[in-house]
């Protein structure tokens, strides 16, 4: 799919969540190395995991 649509989607997605309470509002969070979340209100929405590390087998597994 054409990236294009994602972010025609994920638009879509924020704008469906436009009823939440004015308190609650976008942030994002990144634990340097690991992944970044995009919460609500202090409720993680999404998640984006970019850690990998290819210097053993098992942590290669358990980053892909």
């Amino acid at each position: 799919m054409s990236r294009t649509f994602h972010l025609a989607i994920a638009a879509a997605l924020l704008l469906g969540v436009s009823h939440a309470h004015a308190a609650d509002v976008f942030s994002l969070h990144d634990e340097p190395g690991q992944h970044l979340d995009v919460r609500l209100g202090g409720r993680t929405l999404a998640r984006y995991m970019y850690a990998f590390d290819r210097s053993a087998p098992q942590r290669l597994l358990e980053t892909y």
